[in-house]
């Protein structure tokens, strides 16, 4: 079985999260975000209540505007500081 790397890193951290109780927005990498819409395509697809998980696309711009809203508690991150 080939395991796509993208797709590894938020199957570690989002089903742990939502078990939990929490909602989660997953923000694929730019250059790499097959794997995670096809990721929360197959949560869709499993009746996973709306808004649970939620994809974003964008750059720094974004990770920025998620990283300063008080209403988001933690950020998990994986990625270069570059």
């Amino acid at each position: 079985m080939l395991v796509h790397f993208p797709a590894v890193i938020p199957l570690w951290i989002f089903p742990a999260a939502i078990s939990c109780g929490n909602t989660f927005i997953l923000k694929p990498a730019e250059k790499a975000p097959g794997a995670c819409m096809i990721l929360t395509e197959l949560v869709m697809e499993a009746s996973l209540p709306n808004g649970v998980l939620s994809i974003i696309h964008g750059t720094y711009n974004i990770v920025d505007a998620i990283s300063d809203d008080d209403d988001i508690e933690v950020v998990p991150f994986v990625g270069s500081m570059l």
